[in-house]
């Protein structure tokens, strides 16, 4: 018996991306699996199967505008993030135009200057408050006001559109930022002072002092206004991704939390329809000159082995069983798996190594 007629979309943005995948499975795509990895060597075969069974697709790269395009009819670019995020963090909707302005840490290789992000920044609410307060005034010489409403996710409101190009933080992760820098003087002016203020600031200096990483830049990026809201297909979101849920509230649609694996989703989703779970986007591999390591190392391979096991051996056992009646799995780098019984069925499509779908 079908289980309620449960449909599930499932957004996993760099699962088969480079830096994620299993160094195991670096072959050739035309070769068989079976002759180049060797029995001892980990293998991810729930998922493996779940691509070689579904119908192959196309969709978009840019996990951000994957995820407009679930929820909205939002253009491709530019897309409003911060003003999504925002509804996500603050329950509000932004008056006006508004910029993520984010807190980062930004490495100096010879003459590059290299982008890490923050995911690897330990920041205290009240660190972030404090950088906040030094910042503030800057901004507001220039009629902007800044609101730290999440200590790694910081907003500023404008009064209107700068119409300059801003590029997002995802796209400049382990790069160098020159070529991404904004496109105008005015606002390569004011970043510069910002990055000054942080490195004269007593809360950096502390940190360092502990042996972290300082905070010693912002990213501009995601600017826009929230969009209307629109009727969703979703019955329900299961996310911690905070755009999933700030286009999940735009919608009006119920979301709750990421669940631990496809086992506690199955238990939880009793409502029929379609799910939506969607994935925060796993941390970038970086060597220590910040340069991303796309050979894949022992994070990422275990994170792949860890989706199978939590997510993808469930999900086969729940469309072999009618738990489930179909799963679309977006994969990353412009791919999704439409699968269902019967699909999964089709014993002569081999598994690939997780490389021939890059």
């Amino acid at each position: 018996m079908e289980s309620l007629n449960r449909r599930l979309t499932l957004v996993v943005p760099d699962l088969v991306a480079p830096g994620v995948l299993p160094s195991t499975t670096l072959v050739h795509p035309c070769t068989s699996l079976d002759k180049t990895v060797s029995d001892t060597q980990p293998r991810a075969l729930e998922l493996e199967l779940l691509l070689a069974r579904g119908e192959r697709g196309t969709a978009a790269n840019n996990p951000e505008e994957l995820l407009f395009k679930l929820f909205t009819s939002v253009p491709a670019a530019p897309l409003p993030t911060a003003a999504a995020t925002y509804l996500a963090d603050t329950d509000r909707r932004a008056e006006g135009w508004l910029l993520r302005a984010d807190p980062v840490y930004l490495q100096t290789d010879n003459a590059r200057v290299i982008m890490l992000g923050n995911d690897y920044l330990n920041i205290h609410q009240e660190e972030a408050a404090a950088l906040g307060g030094i910042l503030r005034p800057l901004f507001k010489t220039v009629g902007m006001e800044l609101e730290i409403s999440h200590p790694k996710r910081w907003y500023l409101h404008l009064r209107e559109n700068p119409c300059v190009v801003f590029h997002s933080l995802h796209e400049v992760l382990g790069h160098d930022i020159h070529a991404y820098l904004p496109d105008a003087k005015h606002w390569r002016s004011l970043l510069n002072e910002a990055q000054m203020a942080l490195h004269e600031s007593g809360i950096n200096q502390a940190r360092e002092a502990r042996g972290e990483l300082p905070i010693n830049s912002l990213w501009f990026w995601g600017g826009g206004t929230l969009p209307a809201a629109e009727p969703s297909r979703f019955t329900k979101v299961w996310s911690d991704e905070p755009l999933a849920v700030g286009l999940a509230k735009l919608a009006g649609t119920p979301h709750a939390a990421l669940p631990s694996g496809a086992q506690k989703w199955l238990n939880l989703a009793n409502a029929p329809g379609e799910h939506l779970i969607v994935m925060q986007r796993l941390e970038p591999d970086f060597d220590i000159q910040g340069r991303i390591n796309v050979a894949g190392g022992r994070a990422p391979e275990a994170t792949v082995e860890r989706f199978n096991t939590q997510w993808a051996g469930p999900l086969c056992a729940a469309l072999r069983g009618r738990m489930l009646k179909s799963l679309s799995l977006y994969v990353g780098h412009g791919n999704v798996f439409h699968i269902n019984r019967s699909l999964l069925g089709r014993w002569w499509r081999r598994r690939r190594p997780l490389t021939f779908y890059r």
